[in-house]
């Protein structure tokens, strides 16, 4: 009875591998791959850091890539432009507006596949402040058994949260809402978009893995300045509501005590009721309350350092960032 059981789970296992879909390719039924020339874009990336990965992560003789730059990321992606990232190499983005987390996808990555099928894959973190980066969720269910030779192909249907599963010119749309469930960041404040080159070898010593601990097979190796995946841009579809206006709009004035006391008062003037809490930089929530009309709040005292206030009214929900020190 123990065999069938563990046969009969090992086949459920396979058959998911094998029949599970994800959406397809750019231009197909279904497909949530979004056009560079949308309208949804409002901004796009305006300064990147990069890190080099090897050309070939098995044989590092041939050193690390070369081809294009980090200028190339910044902007809306065009014909020539692209960051070869090599094995395992990051690009890590920022912008002139902070992304936050609405109905729907919040940003977009592109890569400059020239069809639907040859593949280069990227795991995609956010963060708020630039050290704490949390990484989407993703899903391989490519078979890994043989390696997807140096121009093979895989399966975008296959694939999901993986960025570079849709060909140039159309960006793997992302949405802030899958990750909740972490206080490292703040999904209605996003300054900051990491790229990482997923090493599609299916050799133990260099393989990636995805949420589920599959290995991601894809295109290896590429031992050329090109190799990787190649950057061509991020695209931001929300940003975060204006904070100054809103708060003015609201009739909440925040203030911070002099140095010696280190507290920050919220007053309402508004006429209605506010929800506040106050989150230190890394998430955690320090204090929470409700603000009556035309009443005021004192939060503890706090250590030199930036805090976020969140305000909730029937109209809207406000973000402010502020520095006691």
């Amino acid at each position: 009875m123990k065999k069938l059981i563990l046969f009969t789970l090992s086949v459920s296992i396979f058959c998911g591998k094998l029949f599970a879909q994800y959406p397809g390719p750019a231009g197909t039924a279904g497909s949530t791959a979004i056009s560079a020339d949308s309208s949804v874009f409002v901004a796009w990336a305006t300064q990147c850091v990069a890190i080099r990965g090897w050309q070939d992560i098995s044989d590092t003789a041939l050193g690390r890539t070369t081809a294009g730059n980090e200028s190339a990321t910044l902007g809306k992606p065009d014909a020539g432009g692209t960051l070869s990232l090599g094995d395992g190499g990051v690009a890590t983005v920022s912008f002139d507006v902070d992304i936050a987390d609405k109905p729907g996808p919040d940003f977009a990555v592109f890569e400059n596949s020239f069809d639907n099928t040859f593949l280069e894959l990227a795991f995609v973190e956010v963060s708020s402040d630039g050290i704490s980066f949390v990484r989407f969720p993703s899903i391989s269910l490519t078979s890994d058994t043989i390696q997807i030779g140096t121009f093979g192909t895989v399966d975008a249907t296959k694939v999901h949260n993986l960025a570079g599963k849709y060909r140039a010119g159309y960006g793997v749309p992302f949405d802030l809402a899958e990750l909740t469930d972490t206080s490292l960041i703040d999904i209605h404040e996003i300054r900051y978009v990491r790229v990482i080159d997923v090493v599609g070898s299916i050799d133990s010593a260099y393989f990636s893995h995805d949420s589920n601990g599959n290995i991601i097979n894809d295109p290896f190796p590429t031992p050329f300045p090109t190799g990787g995946f190649d950057l061509s841009g991020v695209g931001v579809i929300h940003t975060a509501t204006g904070i100054e206006e809103d708060c003015k709009s609201e009739k909440i004035n925040i203030t911070v005590l002099p140095n010696a006391s280190k507290q920050i008062v919220l007053t309402n003037h508004s006429g209605g009721n506010i929800d506040f809490r106050i989150f230190s930089i890394t998430g955690q929530c320090l204090q929470s309350g409700k603000l009556n009309r035309s009443a005021s709040a004192i939060s503890q005292s706090l250590c030199n350092g930036v805090y976020i206030i969140r305000l909730f009214s029937e109209k809207s929900t406000i973000s402010k960032k502020v520095l006691i020190r």
